[in-house]
């Protein structure tokens, strides 16, 4: 009985750490995008996030954003996780390859 216990407590283990580091790794993606799109439109404003869908096979982010004083609409944008690069021109190549 005891053989199995260790090895039972390693997989429960293991996976408690790997689901934990999965939810914590998407919590800072978002921020990690939101500071990205500030940067590049050079505002301290907040940015909110919508409709956002993984694309490249977990490698990019699709969605739209907000800035929280501009009266637009929703814009689009393309975040890169490779490296970690935001793209908010709809009719640029990165975008329309990995969205549309």
């Amino acid at each position: 009985m005891h053989n199995l216990l260790i090895p039972g407590a390693m997989i429960v283990i293991t996976s408690v750490v790997f689901i934990g580091a999965q939810i914590l790794s998407v919590g800072g993606l978002d921020e990690d995008i939101q500071r990205s799109i500030a940067t590049s439109l050079d505002t301290d404003d907040m940015v909110t996030l919508e409709a956002m869908q993984e694309v490249n096979k977990g490698y990019g982010v699709c969605g739209q954003y907000r800035v929280a004083d501009a009266p637009n609409s929703p814009e689009p944008f393309f975040y890169s996780k490779v490296d970690a690069s935001v793209e908010l021109d709809s009719d640029s190549r990165r975008y329309r390859a990995s969205c549309e």
